[in-house]
């Protein structure tokens, strides 16, 4: 049994030392590199019937206490969906402008020396930082099958209509409905994109997105066909290359006025400095 209670405000952005959750998985395992330092976590929150499952996250500040959060966070969604798996979720350390060479190393190792947890115990996917061609090679040094089955990758879509039914039936529930609401996405990436589609056709107007690179806000609305171009193009610097919006931080992105609020990116983006405005 593993905890991460002895943590420090580090683990966290902009978050003091009381706001930080306790969660008690019931398993975390630090994965090490070669030189023995920090190369990534695993957490378990819990086993159903022998599995558990959740994605492997890839950023420069991936901590023990962010997969440990997010492990718990998958236990309430199986549970909700009554889908008999417990949670679990993985962090490699490596920041998006490693090369890729490093950057597959890493990938390499960790699948190797989670290996043992992957093939028994643990069924994982992608998140942040790993599509299906990182994926892969975590697969492969773990002595996995990398063979795709049909629709793996539109999960993305699938968790972004979860939301997307959640959030237009409270505004039908509120009345908001048909007062031209607007909506602000942290996150425009394989949730948030299509989170974005499924608002727009139902009349929620988009003013406000975010990647890792920035943020874009447009009180007027934001031309989802030319977001999803530059997005085609420049992946998450799709936010640098665009002339339609205001650029503005994440940060203050979250502080914008909006009826629809989307903390879709990195956990505990909204904490006691912030949760005010």
């Amino acid at each position: 049994m593993n905890t991460v209670n002895n943590l420090t405000p580090a683990d966290f952005t902009n978050t003091s030392a009381e706001d930080i959750p306790k969660f008690v998985p019931q398993l975390v395992v630090e994965i090490p590199d070669e030189d023995g330092s920090p190369l990534g976590f695993v957490a378990i929150d819990r086993v159903v019937r022998d599995r558990c499952s959740g994605g492997i996250r890839m950023t420069g500040d991936v901590s023990r206490a962010e997969v440990s959060g997010l492990a718990n966070s998958m236990s309430w969604k199986f549970a909700f969906m009554n889908i008999p798996t417990g949670g679990a979720k993985s962090g490699i350390i490596c920041s998006p402008e490693t090369g890729d060479e490093e950057k597959q190393r890493r990938l390499a190792i960790f699948g190797k020396k989670a290996g043992p947890i992957l093939r028994n115990l643990y069924t994982t996917g992608g998140d942040i930082g790993v599509g299906p061609p990182e994926l892969k090679i975590v697969k492969r040094a773990a002595g996995l099958s990398t063979h795709e089955r049909p629709g793996t990758w539109r999960s993305g879509y699938f968790t972004a209509f979860g939301v997307y039914t959640t959030i237009t039936a409270w505004l039908r529930a509120t009345g908001r409905q048909d007062a031209a609401p607007t909506a602000i996405i942290e996150g425009y990436g394989s949730v948030g994109q299509p989170l974005a589609r499924l608002l727009h056709a139902d009349g929620v107007t988009i003013v406000g997105v975010s990647t890792i690179k920035g943020g874009l806000f447009n009180e007027s609305g934001i031309d989802l066909d030319a977001l999803e171009d530059a997005k085609d193009k420049h992946g998450d610097d799709c936010v640098l290359n665009f002339s339609d919006a205001t650029r503005i931080s994440p940060a203050d992105l979250l502080q914008q006025k909006t009826t629809v609020l989307v903390p879709g990116a990195r956990p505990w983006s909204i904490h006691r400095n912030n949760a005010g405005n």
